[in-house]
């Protein structure tokens, strides 16, 4: 890699007019997702949307207390254009979005479904950290988040077998859980359960790894940190939450730009966002709220730190 994250990573904010605008990056993406401050007037149930490189021209997901097929964000060769869509360009209101471009260790596409109970091959040729999947246009649309984490819980490489968490849907009225299985050794990405379900057409985009990644654990077994050697502008990570929102220090070695989180939520924080204000999407609807904040060496999640022992999966960007 050459250059700053922010050759194949970018996040930022922008305002929202209620007209048309574009945003400029610098190169094309190949996913885009969009969160709104929502402080003040609009719906609260509708927080998020999501674009694949592969959607058609100006469609989108919306996420929060459904996720139904928008219209309103188009991806150009400088970044992307939004709409007057109330939910990407509300007046008057800020919106924090991040980008992963299209063509650099990231791979996008489209496979039909087989069914729930069936399992298909729907990438190969590389070591994958994370694998985001959409089927807006179903009955029942639903959008999948796969952070891989290692089946040994703290392994020294991505040179190992990983299987994914049971990654989420985002929809009401509850999170679903589906399967996503990674295996390194053969480069594969499987799927099956909501990820394959019915004979629905999928887009998808998946990231590969930048680096070796190793971890410091103390005598509990507990991550102390985690540092790369090589390139690297992602940590794909996991921790185990203490639950009743206690604050709990996640230490990653690098001041993360974004960090995209998973566990009985969605939640997303980036370095746009004042303080330890946060956007979470529940199975009841989205919210902005306060619970996570950005620091030199990783992370802090307090108010938004709950369910003890649970384990919240997370990608962070550099």
């Amino acid at each position: 890699m050459s250059g700053a994250s922010f050759d194949y990573f970018d996040n930022g904010t922008y305002n929202g007019n209620g007209g048309s605008q574009s945003i400029s990056i610098g190169w094309t993406p190949s996913f885009v997702l969009i969160s709104t401050e929502r402080k003040s007037g609009g719906s609260s149930k509708r927080g998020f949307s999501a674009k694949f490189g592969t959607m058609a021209t100006d469609e989108f997901q919306g996420l929060g207390n459904d996720a139904t097929a928008e219209n309103g964000i188009t991806l150009t060769s400088d970044g992307f254009d939004v709409s007057s869509q109330n939910y990407i360009n509300a007046n008057g209101q800020v919106h924090h979005w991040i980008a992963v471009r299209s063509g650099v260790r990231t791979y996008q596409g489209q496979y039909t479904a087989t069914g729930a109970s069936n399992s298909q091959v729907v990438h190969s040729g590389s070591h994958i950290y994370n694998f985001f999947w959409s089927n807006k246009d179903a009955a029942t649309p639903r959008f999948g988040m796969a952070p891989f984490t290692y089946a040994d819980g703290y392994s020294t490489s991505f040179d190992r077998t990983i299987v994914s968490a049971d990654n989420q849907v985002f929809r009401k009225p509850d999170l679903i859980p589906s399967r996503v299985n990674g295996l390194t050794e053969d480069n594969l990405v499987v799927v099956s359960g909501n990820a394959n379900i019915n004979t629905d057409l999928f887009d998808f985009v998946a990231f590969s790894n930048w680096g070796t990644l190793t971890r410091n654990t103390d005598a509990s077994g507990n991550l102390i940190n985690a540092a790369y050697l090589g390139d690297s502008i992602c940590d794909a990570d996991f921790f185990e939450s203490t639950g009743n929102g206690d604050t709990q220090e996640i230490h990653l070695n690098f001041q993360p730009r974004a960090i995209l989180c998973i566990n009985s939520n969605i939640w997303l924080k980036t370095n746009s966002m004042p303080a330890d204000e946060v956007a979470v999407l529940t199975d009841s609807g989205y919210s902005y709220s306060v619970g996570a904040t950005i620091t030199a060496s990783g992370f802090i999640v307090d108010d938004i730190n709950t369910n003890v022992g649970q384990y919240a999966h997370f990608l962070a960007w550099k």
